[in-house]
């Protein structure tokens, strides 16, 4: 595209025009660059001084002359025109596309468009001056004499703003809600994980945005690790008795804990008074045990245990006065029991014959280890 102004046309030709005759201006604008010599590249390359040509034009003007006389077509001329009249020119719009516009965001580009004029064999070069619209993309620039025409570019390289490379969050410890590991910012995005509920490791990507250079002027992508510890559990307790009798058995529970680990319990010390059978403490002789109860830990939290200890008492312990129901002393010293009438009276022992008043009967009977454990309690009356 094009614009001109009236001085395209000298005095004779106005005259000629007022006269009836026709004046057409036409202008050429041809692509050159895959045909443009040699020697003609070498000179504008030199005139660019450090720009990179991007292509080269070839813009003719043609002035073409119709002449009537008294109404009669006369004659018809054609002229190239090389050179403009003084104060004329044409404003040209080239629309640039492909490698001729910028398409890199850390770079500023400017443009020259360079003439190459011959005249007499002698060849000159001359930069036009330019404007580029980077909304249209779109270079303008005028002329008044035409030949071939070179677009060249610079580029400048735009200082990129500086980001810090986030880091990776510490002490994180699961709490059951999500949790950032690592943080969001200005001049990059974040891919991976960047935050999370549960315990583990996690690996997040921070990637730059167009115009953004880490702090250690780098740009490639940054890998971050992170980490979200397992929680510790809450205290655990034994809920249940703390005495068990030889040969019985007492279920073992406990309280407390954190996730869904199970319990189980060992005896940490005392193996020979008990053992641990389903979950059960066994009691196998008298004396003391102590017994572990260990909550394991599951994908969120620590294991946690407690120890406590356990008596295990005899089967035929004697009882004490304060656990006697009737609140008699029945026992008397020396393995004798006393009897209703002062005497005393010998403990028997396992195949002694015992004669019982019992309801005014006299029974002989052979008296037997257990029977013998019942009248050691009582007071043969």
């Amino acid at each position: 595209m094009f614009k001109g102004n009236p001085a395209l046309l000298s005095d004779a030709d106005w005259a000629r025009v007022n006269a009836g005759s026709y004046i057409n201006i036409a202008v050429t604008v041809d692509d050159v660059t895959k045909s443009v010599d040699a020697q003609t590249k070498a000179d504008i390359a030199t005139a660019a001084e450090g720009y990179t040509v991007g292509s080269y034009l070839g813009i003719g003007v043609v002035k073409t002359t119709v002449n009537y006389v008294e109404g009669q077509l006369k004659d018809v001329e054609t002229v190239d025109i090389h050179q403009l009249n003084d104060g004329a020119f044409i404003a040209f719009e080239v629309a640039l596309s492909g490698d001729m516009v910028n398409t890199d965001p850390n770079k500023t580009r400017t443009y020259k468009v360079i003439a190459r004029h011959v005249v007499d064999g002698a060849a000159t070069c001359e930069v036009v001056d330019a404007a580029f619209d980077a909304e249209s993309s779109t270079l303008t620039f005028s002329a008044d004499e035409f030949s071939t025409f070179a677009i060249a570019y610079f580029d400048t390289d735009i200082a990129p703003e500086t980001v810090a490379v986030p880091t990776a969050a510490e002490g994180l410890v699961y709490t059951g809600s999500e949790q950032t590991g690592v943080a969001a910012g200005a001049g990059y995005t974040l891919s991976g994980t960047a935050a999370a509920t549960d315990a583990g490791t996690y690996v997040a990507t921070a990637t730059l945005e167009q115009g953004f250079a880490w702090a250690d002027g780098t740009t490639d992508p940054k890998t971050i690790e992170w980490s979200i510890a397992k929680a510790p559990q809450a205290a655990l307790a034994f809920d249940c008795a703390d005495t068990v009798k030889a040969g019985d058995s007492l279920a073992l529970a406990v309280t407390g804990g954190s996730g869904t680990g199970d319990v189980t319990f060992t005896v940490a010390n005392g193996t020979g008074q008990a053992r641990i059978e389903d979950g059960k403490l066994v009691g196998v002789a008298a004396g003391e045990v102590s017994v572990t109860a260990t909550k394991a830990g599951d994908a969120n939290h620590e294991g946690a245990s407690i120890t406590a200890t356990f008596k295990v008492t005899k089967q035929d312990e004697d009882v004490t006065p304060e656990d006697d129901p009737d609140g008699d002393d029945d026992s008397t010293p020396s393995g004798k029991h006393s009897s209703n009438d002062g005497s005393s009276a010998k403990t028997p022992s396992t195949g002694d014959m015992l004669t019982l008043l019992i309801a005014g009967l006299v029974a002989l009977v052979a008296v037997s280890g257990a029977a013998i454990a019942l009248i050691r309690r009582r007071v043969i009356r």
